[in-house]
């Protein structure tokens, strides 16, 4: 069981590499043509390995249970694992100019987040189940004949909620849109309100990098705060993820305010107000607050005028600041003409 899920990191990984390195398809393309088919196989003819393996063309998402029998059928946790596995499938496919693994994988990638958006995400205006899992606005754990707001390991809110985004890569914001966060978010923001059983900084960056869909300036503050992260994530992660966010005002399908019952992560809700309250950092040496968004760019924000972002391989597109006003580390060097 859980094949997709573990597996999905592994061949993420390797589709980078072997982006930026053709030979390593060449030389672990048979170990990589296993490890895919275990959860992906689209070859009838191939025996080792079922059909896609956990997945339910029926009801679209996938089941993570393996052969042994439990009291709720198959079922499924992380939907979000589950969608990475797709997704680097997909990638995988485009990394080695396979067309036809490409398309497989997409296709099971767009069915795992259209059910995971209507079977694990419970906005208010859903139906499908009884009305307290609207109220915790996220499923836990979906089973064949039973659904529940816990998680196999716990009945903590940032579990039930972070197990279902991570881990943050450029697919999440698919099915961690704003108007899904924006019911979302106050759920679990309220675990950081505990004085008991705290929550630990490697459930906080999820908490943070949830929020960063709706304020990414205040997000990238929170992120600076973290000591430790979790296994499947890291700062560079979380700040790219941060920085990558757009601006509520600078989106065409959010409004400028948050809505007056989204409060900011470490204050309670006190009215509507133009932005949420600023946290300060918790750490003993804050790092300054990222560059306010300009009005307009200027040739010089641009990452091949900046000698330490071009270095890095950002030849496109605006890195000093970005289009949404974060300005990036390797802003230290300009190129001279």
């Amino acid at each position: 069981n859980d094949h997709h899920f573990h597996y999905g990191y592994f061949i993420y990984a390797a589709a980078v590499v072997a982006k930026h390195d053709v030979s390593f398809a060449t030389k672990h393309g048979a170990a990589m043509s296993f490890l895919i088919g275990d959860i992906a196989n689209m070859n009838h003819k191939w025996r080792r390995f079922p059909i896609a393996r956990h997945k339910d063309l029926f009801d679209g998402h996938s089941w993570a249970s393996g052969l042994f029998p439990q009291n709720n059928g198959k079922s499924q946790e992380s939907t979000s694992e589950a969608i990475n596995a797709y997704y680097a499938v997909s990638l995988y496919g485009l990394a080695t100019r396979n067309q036809q693994l490409t398309s497989h994988g997409r296709v099971l990638l767009a069915m795992e987040i259209r059910s995971t958006k209507k079977y694990w995400h419970m906005p208010h205006a859903s139906h499908i189940y009884d009305n307290v899992f609207r109220s915790n606005v996220m499923v836990g754990v979906l089973g064949a004949l039973e659904v529940t707001a816990t998680t196999w390991f716990s009945r903590n809110v940032e579990h039930v909620h972070c197990i279902q985004m991570m881990p943050f890569t450029p697919i999440t914001e698919e099915y961690l849109d704003y108007a899904y966060v924006v019911e979302e978010y106050p759920v679990v923001h309220a675990a950081l309100n505990r004085t008991q059983d705290m929550v630990t900084d490697e459930w906080k960056g999820f908490i943070y990098l949830d929020y960063a869909v709706l304020d990414p300036v205040e997000a990238w503050s929170m992120v600076e705060t973290l000591v430790t992260f979790d296994s499947g994530n890291s700062r560079s992660n979380s700040l790219y993820w941060v920085a990558s966010r757009p601006l509520p005002g600078r989106r065409d399908d959010v409004p400028r305010r948050l809505p007056p019952h989204v409060a900011s992560p470490a204050q309670p809700q006190r009215g509507h107000t133009d932005a949420p309250a600023q946290r300060k950092p918790t750490s003993s040496h804050p790092s300054p607050s990222p560059a306010p968004l300009p009005h307009t760019s200027s040739p010089q924000a641009s990452c091949a005028s900046n000698t330490g972002c071009s270095m890095l391989g950002l030849t496109a597109g605006l890195c000093c600041p970005t289009d949404t006003g974060m300005m990036l580390d390797c802003c230290t060097k300009r190129a001279t003409s």
